[in-house]
């Protein structure tokens, strides 16, 4: 909040210091001139808000990256804008609906790519906490298995529970929709395992589990075919 309070200050005088140098530089004060004058102030308070609103947010670092290209276009869009504005004070035979032309350009072009990054933003936001989703039920799974892996008696059956472990862990937590009905199998299945080995029926727990290793392998197979 600090740092946005200094921000609002610094851009604040630099719009006093800005209007004061064009309005003392010896130049004729046309309508042409007021017309870019005042253009060039509204396009200075947009991207003004915009940089305030951009330096507002508390994002991770893996998303600082849009607010970076936001606030270098941004920055761009300014100058480019401050540069046809001056020239235009300057000059004074640009017909007035040309410069107006120009900077509803210059103010369309800032909205939509801004439009833009947000939309990417939030897009790539949303696909990487569904990765983190994913990761953390994978991993939430794998310590539920380990625990039945430490509950069962049977030789054989710990060793494919091992088995199912080990495929499990190098298993990619990404799926595609072409293996949800197989996923929704499996999980169907290690509550069915949970069950066999709680009820002490290992035999049936160690069908179980095989049907389990060939349907996580059979997932596997999947997503890297239809990635």
């Amino acid at each position: 909040m600090e740092k946005k309070k200094i921000f609002c200050i610094e851009f604040l005088l630099v719009l006093i210091l800005y209007s004061l140098v064009i309005c003392l530089v010896p130049l004729i004060h046309s309508i042409t001139f007021w017309i870019a004058f005042i253009l060039s102030i509204i396009e200075y308070i947009i991207a003004g808000i915009m940089l305030i609103f951009t330096a507002d947010t508390k994002d991770r670092n893996s998303e600082k990256i849009f607010d970076l290209i936001k606030i270098r276009n941004t920055f761009i869009y300014l100058i480019v804008q401050l540069i046809f504005n001056i020239f235009s004070m300057c000059y004074g035979k640009f017909p007035i609906w040309c410069i107006v032309i120009v900077n509803l350009v210059f103010i369309a072009t800032l909205i939509i790519t801004t439009y833009i990054f947000v939309y990417i933003k939030k897009y790539t936001t949303e696909f990487d906490q569904g990765v983190q989703e994913k990761v953390r039920n994978k991993k939430k799974k794998l310590v539920e298995i380990e625990q039945l892996q430490n509950i069962a008696v049977d030789y054989e059956l710990r060793k494919s529970i091992s088995k199912l472990i080990e495929i499990l862990k190098y298993s990619d937590p990404i799926s595609t929709p072409e293996v949800e009905d197989l996923e929704q199998k499996i999980e169907i299945n290690l509550t069915v395992l949970k069950n066999l080995i709680d009820q002490g029926k290992e035999d049936d727990a160690q069908n179980c589990c095989n049907d389990l290793i060939a349907a996580v392998q059979e997932r596997n197979n999947l997503c890297e075919i239809y990635k």
